[in-house]
């Protein structure tokens, strides 16, 4: 279900069970995956690509090129920058929350993000 008031850009997938809340943004070629929740203005920025079962809190602003990996949540006000994978909850300013126990680099190129790994994963 998409809200009157979201705006989907062209190229932009929802899928099966999804719902994107009131005035949020999917920006072009946006992938939303099955059973994900978008709450209200949120915006996924260009190439974002939500797996399937994640939630991303209301207000949270997600760069272009970002991964939100399958079952993950979003903080609301959370900011994810650029080229990010999200593996984990990620709190408000791209703080690691509760049962994070590392954080790693994702790539090499200036203003690449972090992977944040599960407490108990290698």
């Amino acid at each position: 279900m998409v809200a009157s008031t979201a705006y989907v850009e062209a190229g932009a997938q929802v899928g099966d069970r999804s719902r994107i809340g009131a005035g949020s943004w999917l920006d072009h070629d946006v992938i939303v995956g099955k059973d994900v929740v978008v709450a209200a203005n949120v915006h996924l920025g260009p190439r974002t690509r939500a797996e399937d079962g994640t939630w991303i809190g209301t207000g949270a602003r997600v760069g272009s090129d970002v991964v939100i990996g399958r079952g993950a949540r979003v903080a609301p006000d959370t900011v994810v920058r650029d080229a990010a994978v999200v593996a984990c909850r990620l709190g408000p300013l791209g703080v690691r929350d509760r049962g994070v126990d590392r954080v790693v680099p994702v790539r090499t190129w200036p203003g690449s993000q972090a992977v944040a790994t599960p407490t108990g994963s290698s």
